[in-house]
């Protein structure tokens, strides 16, 4: 863990969460110069499956598992530290304990991001 990290994570001890998800492979992305949203996915080799993670502050994050490129299969919101654990406990997608229960519901990019007062 290199100092940036560490210092994140002094000062928003939730961040471990997020931090363990990126040594797994997640990749990340800001939507915005500066402070603003978040964007982490990881792709699973071999499947059509993708777990996509928003942060758009501590308590107000949103994670899906979308299979073949649109089914919601899994959801969570709430805040970054319970979020991301849980993500990291998800079981790989073929595996018999992996969530399978399509909620019918396609899954959706996350609304443009609003500048706030």
């Amino acid at each position: 863990m290199d100092n940036t990290a560490r210092q994140a994570i002094a000062v928003v001890p939730e961040l471990a969460a997020v931090y363990a998800l990126t040594r797994r492979g997640w990749r990340w992305v800001s939507l915005t110069r500066g402070p603003g949203a978040l964007v982490g996915y990881f792709e699973w080799p071999g499947c059509s499956t993708v777990d996509w993670c928003v942060i758009r502050g501590a308590s107000e994050v949103e994670a899906v598992r979308v299979c073949y490129g649109e089914w919601v299969v899994w959801c969570r919101d709430g805040r970054v530290g319970p979020v991301a654990e849980e993500l990291g406990a998800l079981p790989p997608p073929d595996d018999p304990a992996a969530p399978r229960l399509i909620t019918g519901r396609r899954w959706r990019p996350p609304p443009p991001l609003r500048p706030r007062g």
